[in-house]
């Protein structure tokens, strides 16, 4: 059976002489994985739609068993995302982020996020870690690990001042309940970070804010550096795998 997606290379592996491997990233049917033949041939002509990061429309052709490239046609390539090694380290995070919270189910938000993303990073002077921390955020948002923002996961106390983030737990403490003694069992699951006023609404505005509002706000300061710091130890714990890309990205930043 023949289907077309519109899907992004989220990542690519080597097989043979001449083929590859690809996780694609699509609306309609989520993560799919897909043998593509002969496309490392210099004379292939879908050597650029099968790149990693090139968003392009395919033909697939599929069976009970497996999933083979008929065609595909490049839309979007990112190209000034691979003049500059900074931001492609930082693509390929994205990548890696999604294709390790991605679902074999249909998924338009993951997809829009990440194209979004590529976009700014690619066409827009917004700042590289500010891009980041709201993908991180909003993209495990999306998956299923929504944080609990709105009071106190304790004491179901209001939080208008700021609060205590756990990025383990995914949810705010107020001073009060942040002070007070845990069983060690329990302490041992926490690892708190401060978010002010407006790093606290900055993650409200990311985790609740329509699909094409999400990047339109701006944060300085000790607030944008708690919010950044959040962002990126929230995803990495809920992951909870190392990811290779991001060192990448941080040493070359």
């Amino acid at each position: 059976m023949l289907i077309k997606v519109n899907g992004l290379v989220i990542r690519e592996q080597k097989v043979g002489d001449s083929d590859k491997y690809l996780t694609l990233l699509t609306k309609e049917r989520g993560r799919m994985f897909v043998r593509a033949r002969g496309v490392r041939k210099l004379e292939s002509r879908h050597m650029a739609a099968t790149q990693l990061l090139s968003f392009s429309e395919f033909t697939l052709f599929q069976t009970k068993n497996y999933t083979s490239l008929n065609e595909a046609v490049v839309r979007e390539n990112f190209y000034g995302i691979r003049l500059d090694v900074a931001k492609l380290a930082l693509a390929s995070y994205f990548a890696e982020l999604a294709e390790s919270i991605a679902v074999e189910a249909p998924d338009e938000g993951l997809m829009h996020l990440t194209l979004n993303a590529l976009y700014l990073l690619c066409y827009s002077d917004r700042e590289h870690d500010f891009i980041k921390a709201v993908y991180e955020l909003r993209a495990l948002s999306l998956s299923g690990f929504m944080p609990e923002l709105h009071q106190c996961c304790v004491c179901a106390q209001d939080l208008t001042a700021g609060g205590w983030f756990d990025v383990l737990g995914g949810g705010v403490e107020c001073e009060a309940c942040r002070a007070t003694p845990r069983e060690s069992g329990e302490t041992a699951q926490r690892r708190l970070i401060y978010a002010d006023a407006d790093a606290l609404a900055a993650m409200r505005h990311v985790t609740w804010s329509e699909p094409e509002r999400m990047f339109s706000f701006k944060i300085k300061g000790e607030a944008a550096a708690a919010f950044r710091r959040i962002c990126e130890e929230y995803a990495l714990a809920q992951v909870g795998r190392e990811v290779k890309t991001l060192a990448m990205y941080k040493a070359l930043r």
